[in-house]
């Protein structure tokens, strides 16, 4: 028997491939199994590569070897008829260094950039032995002169990926023994320090899991005993938290962590706070259900020392190119105080629901739900909607009929008004509900329109279009005539089986809707657009009021309701004629300023419409002896939500809008070439008002004044409103001993007439505010393939408010509110605030963020807010406190960050929904 062993060396192609025909022939008793030379391939000078087909049998008897079909680069070396071994299919060696083969010891050694592919498996190393006969293989890496460890073993098998110390894997029972393995399985990474690899899953001791993808991660779940099946889930045994090489307490006695690209459940470890008036709090802990790839539910709850709760259920669906949803049902029953005698809370709900149809169809469907019971938002403190009382939901379908100009829609709507009675002091809620509105729209059509021409003619700029709507409306606000203050005033009924059928469903309304339009647009002079219309309104309803005079209140009341099938009619008519005018200066020399342009942009509409509220068709009905202090006669409606109005409009509005910009001189850095640029000194100044010639008083209107500029890097907005009347007092009451306006009214005499003043400003608002930044370096953002990593980028894109920007060291806004309020003969009311907002980097990795003002009417610190948040590649750590207010309070939160917030080193911001 020849035992030898065979080195390949470059440049030995010919004596290589001799010795090798004579050990085949002269060695038939001792076959090398699984590996047959079948060719040389030619490699730079400083390399040599072989690449070897390794059959499954041994070699029978013969001289020649036949060559295989699907091998490219072979030569005529042929292989004989094999029997059926172990090994499934080829396998290919490569190694850039050399080959080296014990026969006797029925081994092969690759050195150099070692690789190995069997069926889906591909093995890359410094150094790789194969046993043929055991069908095993060892792999590891090789240090450098230095002590420097390359070459790590990298296993590559479908998706699955594993950078590893060394180890020993058999292709037959598909099981290995691994040393120092680093493996990535979904959005995380898996370490161990000895790993068993089965077929179905991999077991690993003194194991880590985290999301960091550095060799030493910085935050990390640790466990002795960790089960991984690939694609699927981990299963570890008693875990805690590592931060930064230090243990944490967190932990429990076993974890679950998918690790998988589909929808998985798992538990949501809680963040921990402090309330002022409820005490120490763990929150957002909970479970997370993936009931299929498209639906989630995550079940979370908040629970405080003083006893407080809060359970949410929180789910989202989606159906790829067809519709997707969240919803949210939460309870509570929270208190303040640690008083045990206090008197039950009651438990607050709340339920929303959103749909959106994302397919480009003719049909849309489309959901927003909100539903909360009276005290559910201000009782979990929410500083986003404390101060909202009112909620709105709609429920909408959509559809388009094809190419024509038609197109429907048919909705349910509700709204929510929570208050709270200052003479009972309870919360109650007004709703109103639209169940259902249907609506039928056709878009601007030009009738006479030639169907080949240019459209320039001018009864072909004949525009008409028209809208219809029907709705049927119910409410638990009930309205009643108030002897004292001589108004109609609002009362709100409980909501219950007997008020429903006694009063909510008898006084529901029903109401149709119909508007068509003619319009058309065109130019006089070349230069002033003109732009007539003409609408007709036509209305039908299901009730009419009748009404009797009391002479003891002076005046009447609604006595009865009739059903019926009622009508009004109702038009108007208006021209519009818009234009822009500019001017310019230009300056001489060379001035800073090289010319200023005005752009001035005046709009005057006239619109006329008759009083038909005189006349049957308009729906209104006049009492005999009912009049007001001036000897007018009262008109009341006879039917439901009436539109039409009650007097004749001859009416003149007119709007002024004005540009100032500028031509500057151009700093010396520029290089473009321009010597000038241009820049606004004036983005907007804008007054607005009317007149009523047919009105029998007030016939003028409230005049608005609006600016809006930037002046070097301040952001400034003022508007205001004036009002020309003068307004007089009814009667004055009294309330907790303060003396107030019980009722006013506005009267037909101009201030001018009657103090000299030409108006009385009522409203004002003037803001000034600046943000100083440095500049942020341009980089741009990584682009996925994958849909959800896109989506992910295109969400962060969309809302940078949302995250923390590490990238960017510090950051600053301030800003400056002043208002004014002077309604009628009421004290002025004013109110100043500083605000100052932004961020500041202490170190590369900490940032503290900070919201908080000064009120100056108050002489308080507005709510503030100030936030510590860690930043370390892979996790975030973040310590929110509120000082100050009436709801301090303090929050922990530590959680794991996404790949797409590593790369972009983004922190997602605290919670803002807690004060």
């Amino acid at each position: 028997m020849l035992k030898k062993i065979i080195i390949l060396k470059k440049r030995s192609y010919i004596f290589t491939i001799g010795l090798l025909l004579g050990l085949c022939l002269s060695s038939l008793n001792v076959l090398a199994q699984n590996s047959i030379i079948d060719s040389l391939s030619r490699q730079p000078k400083d390399s040599v590569a072989l690449e070897i087909i390794a059959a499954d049998s041994a070699l029978a008897k013969g001289d020649t070897l036949p060559k295989p079909d699907n091998v490219e680069g072979m030569d005529s070396l042929k292989i004989p008829p094999m029997e059926k071994g172990d090994i499934e299919t080829t396998i290919y060696y490569h190694a850039e260094d050399s080959i080296m083969m014990d026969v006797k010891q029925k081994k092969a050694y690759l050195y150099g950039k070692a690789q190995i592919k069997y069926q889906d498996m591909q093995l890359d190393a410094e150094q790789i032995e194969i046993e043929w006969e055991k069908n095993i293989i060892t792999a590891r890496g090789k240090p450098d002169t230095t002590g420097k460890y390359l070459g790590y073993p990298v296993w590559k098998q479908g998706q699955d990926m594993y950078v590893t110390d060394s180890m020993r894997y058999n292709m037959k029972s598909k099981k290995g023994i691994i040393h120092g393995i680093i493996t990535k399985q979904g959005e995380g990474y898996l370490h161990g320090d000895t790993a068993k690899r089965t077929e179905d899953a991999i077991y690993l001791k003194n194991g880590i899991y985290t999301t960091c993808d550095q060799k030493h991660p910085h935050f990390y779940i640790k466990t002795r005993k960790l089960k991984v099946i690939p694609e699927d889930k981990a299963v570890s045994g008693p875990f805690n938290i590592v931060i930064e090489d230090i243990q944490t307490p967190i932990g429990f006695w076993m974890g679950f962590f998918p690790i998988t690209d589909r929808n998985k459940s798992g538990i949501i470890f809680p963040s921990f706070g402090e309330n002022q008036s409820r005490g120490l709090y763990l929150s957002q802990g909970g479970y997370y259900w993936a009931v299929n790839d498209n639906i989630g539910v995550k079940v979370i709850g908040d629970i405080y020392a003083n006893g407080s709760w809060l359970l949410n259920v929180d789910g989202t669906y989606i159906k790829r190119y067809k519709y997707r949803g969240t919803f949210d049902l939460a309870g509570s029953k929270l208190r303040d105080g640690f008083d045990n005698n206090t008197v039950s809370v009651p438990q607050q709900f709340r339920l929303a629901w959103q749909h959106s149809t994302t397919a480009k169809r003719n049909g849309t469907f489309t959901a927003s739900v909100n539903l909360t019971s009276s005290k559910y938002d201000k009782a979990l403190n929410y500083t986003t909607s404390r101060n909202n009382n009112v909620s709105n939901s709609s429920i909408t379908y959509n559809r388009v009929f094809g190419r024509s100009p038609f197109s429907t829609s048919i909705s349910m709507r509700g709204s929510q008004n929570n208050y709270q009675s200052t003479a009972t002091n309870k919360s109650s809620a007004i709703y109103s509900m639209t169940l259902p509105a249907v609506s039928l729209t056709m878009n601007r059509i030009n009738p006479l329109k030639r169907k080949y021409g240019n459209g320039n003619r001018w009864y072909e700029k004949i525009f008409v279009n028209y809208q219809g709507n029907f709705t049927y409306d119910l409410t638990n606000q009930q309205k009643f005539y108030d002897t004292l203050s001589k108004t109609l005033q609002d009362s709100t009924l409980q909501v219950n089986q007997n008020n429903l059928n006694k009063y909510i469903l008898p006084n529901s309304r029903w109401a149709s809707t119909h508007t068509a339009s003619v319009s058309s647009t065109f130019k006089i002079f070349k230069a002033l657009n003109v732009n007539p219309s003409f609408n007709n309104f036509f209305n039908l309803y299901g009730k009419k009021f009748t009404y009797q005079y009391d002479s003891i209140t002076k005046t009447s009341k609604m006595i009865d309701t009739t059903n019926g099938f009622y009508a009004t009619y109702n038009m108007n008519t208006s021209i519009e004629f818009n234009t822009r005018i500019y001017g310019t200066k230009i300056f001489k020399g060379n001035g800073l300023i090289k010319g200023i342009r005005h752009t001035a942009n005046p709009s005057i509409r006239m619109t006329y419409a008759p009083d038909f509220s005189k006349i049957p068709v308009g729906g209104y009905v006049a009492v005999q002896g009912d009049v007001d202090k001036e000897g007018n006669t009262r008109r009341y409606t006879k039917y439901p939500n009436n539109s039409t109005p009650q007097f004749k409009q001859e009416a003149l509005d007119f709007t002024l809008s004005n540009i100032l910009e500028a031509k500057v001189r151009a700093s010396k850095k520029d290089t473009t070439g321009n010597k000038y640029k241009k820049i606004n000194l004036l983005d907007n100044l804008s007054l607005a008002g009317g007149y009523n010639f047919a009105a029998d008083s007030l016939k003028m209107k409230n005049v608005t004044l609006g600016a809006r500029t930037k002046l070097f890097i301040f952001d400034i907005n003022f508007s205001s409103t004036f009002d020309p009347y003068r307004h007089y007092v009814d009667s004055i009451g009294y309330f907790r001993g303060k003396k107030y306006l019980y009722h006013e009214r506005q009267i037909n005499q101009y201030l001018l007439d009657y103090n000299g003043k030409l108006a009385q400003m009522s409203t004002m608002n003037f803001t000034v505010g600046t943000r100083f930044a440095p500049k942020k370096k341009k980089k741009e953002d990584p682009k996925f393939t994958d849909p959800k990593m896109q989506a992910e980028l295109e969400y962060i894109r969309a809302h940078p408010e949302q995250y923390l920007d590490f990238n960017v060291p510090w950051s600053l806004m301030l800003s400056f509110t002043y208002n004014y309020t002077h309604l009628g003969l009421n004290d002025p009311v004013t109110n100043e605030a500083v605000t100052a907002s932004g961020d500041v980097s202490l170190t590369p990795k900490w940032k503290v963020v900070y919201s908080t003002g000064y009120n100056f009417k108050d002489k308080s610190i507005t709510y503030s807010n100030f936030t510590i948040s860690r930043d370390l590649h892979c996790w975030q750590m973040m310590m929110t406190l509120s000082p100050f207010g009436t709801y301090r309070t303090f929050l922990f939160t530590i959680n794991a960050k996404s790949s797409m917030l590593q790369q972009l080193k983004l922190n997602k911001r605290a919670p803002t929904f807690y004060q």
